[in-house]
């Protein structure tokens, strides 16, 4: 699939929004989900909404292709789900914490 200027394909092949780090899968899920371009600017702030209108449309004219791209992504999630090397949201934040207590203690 040809990129627009305002997409990008990450090293580790998701397409992202440059600078941003937000990917193509996000905004789709988020657009699909009933979502105006106006929460999912705010639910992925700071990105202007210029850039949330430009995905959505490309994503319109590119239909088959984008889903099919989506579709793949929650293909490997759900494998990685199924095989049970995955962590959730929380045990990433706590992970995460622990680290910064341990540099801080370790600082201070």
């Amino acid at each position: 699939m040809d990129l627009p200027d305002f997409l990008t394909r990450s090293p580790d092949g998701n397409i992202v929004v440059p600078g941003r780090r937000i990917r193509l899968y996000d905004i789709v899920r988020e657009f699909n989900d009933g979502q105006s371009a106006e929460m999912i600017c705010l639910r992925f702030a700071p990105m202007p909404l210029a850039t949330v209108y430009k995905v959505i449309g490309f994503y319109l004219d590119h239909r088959a292709e984008v889903d099919a791209y989506v579709q793949g992504i929650r293909d490997d999630l759900d494998r990685l789900r199924a095989s049970g090397n995955h962590q959730t949201a929380a045990e990433v934040r706590a992970r995460i914490e622990a680290r910064a207590a341990a540099q801080h203690r370790a600082g201070a």
